[in-house]
């Protein structure tokens, strides 16, 4: 007689059975959960998890890993790229002295090439953030917003989820300088970045790109979504401009607020209208890229776009908007001295 027949097996049989049936249920479940996520939220799951190699690294020395890479998934993306490329040099240059005479068990070797890697790590890691954020505010910087916009554009093409970039920057700056001083200019730009911060949620960011312009990276949102946190940075600066700016000292007619530009990358549009039959998605992005002279020139052209936008939302009466950048839509260069 089979053993699963032998009712002195059934008890065991059975909660096999039902294990087995527990397991498949939360297989289901998992990828019923993993069907509802947008391609943004995939991604998210991903962006601090290392290669295999680098995260036995990792954990075999005890690696801290800095907070703001456990924070920001581009200086994720670099800090482990970064040890892992320190560990393999620093390791190829002791196996070398090891030819040479100086012997080590395989132990130390190990230990010594992990200490040397971490503090190699750390000290061009320190540089990397420092070269990339902003003495006035303490927010990223220009360097910043050309090589993590490039980076998340990447990562868009790939996971077929819309980025936007924003640029934005006070409507009469001139004058504010003139009525509060420069110090008091500087002031403003600080709070007019911890505005812009104020609607943005996790790995979206705002920096200082020069002067009193700002920068916005928007992994995951389309176009709806960044116009509606536009128009909302827009309305809560121009309510602090306000407040701030002694009202007896503003003419009728000056302008105290501020502007955007919004260029929005959506794989649903760009891909939907240049997918050439018979080929797959890497084949569009390939092409994509070819086209536009790769990701950091893609990337240059969405900043040109958003500009060019912003230069329209300052020729709009009233100003105190953003605009989306549309196919077709020019510079406009004969704005007010004033801005």
């Amino acid at each position: 007689m089979p053993d699963f027949l032998d009712a002195r097996n059934l008890p065991a049989a059975l909660e096999s059975r039902n294990n087995e049936q527990s397991q498949q249920r939360r297989v289901t479940d998992s990828l019923k959960v993993t069907e509802k996520l947008n391609p943004f939220e995939l991604e998210k799951r991903k962006l601090f998890v290392p290669p295999p190699e680098t995260g036995a690294l990792i954990e075999r020395h005890g690696v801290e890993i800095p907070q703001i890479a456990q924070q920001d998934p581009y200086f994720f993306d670099f800090f482990t790229r970064e040890l892992a490329t320190n560990y393999h040099t620093l390791k190829t240059q002791i196996q070398h002295e090891h030819r040479q005479g100086n012997i080590y068990d395989d132990g130390l070797t190990e230990r010594i090439t992990g200490i040397a890697a971490v503090q190699t790590t750390n000290a061009v890691f320190a540089k990397e953030v420092e070269l990339m954020t902003d003495e006035l505010t303490g927010m990223p910087n220009r360097v910043y917003q050309e090589r993590v916009l490039a980076f998340w554009l990447q990562k868009a093409m790939e996971g077929g989820f819309p980025l936007t970039y924003m640029e934005a920057d006070m409507d009469g700056f001139k004058l504010v300088n003139t009525l509060v001083g420069h110090a008091g200019g500087d002031e403003l730009i600080k709070a007019s970045t911890k505005i812009g911060k104020s609607p943005l949620r996790q790995y979206e960011v705002v920096g200082r790109k020069q002067g009193d312009e700002l920068f916005f990276i928007l992994p995951g949102v389309g176009l709806t979504q960044a116009a509606a946190t536009g128009q909302f940075i827009a309305d809560r600066s121009k309510a602090y401009l306000i407040n701030e700016i002694p009202g007896e000292q503003l003419a009728p007619d000056d302008q105290i607020s501020m502007s955007g530009g919004i260029a929005t990358f959506d794989p649903a549009i760009v891909y939907g209208s240049g997918r050439v039959p018979g080929e797959d998605a890497d084949q569009t992005i390939k092409r994509i890229l070819s086209t536009h002279g790769g990701v950091k020139r893609f990337a240059a052209e969405m900043t040109d776009n958003a500009d060019i936008a912003l230069s329209h939302a300052k020729s709009k009466p009233g100003k105190n908007r953003f605009e989306t950048f549309t196919f077709g839509m020019q510079r406009i260069t004969d704005l007010p001295i004033n801005r």
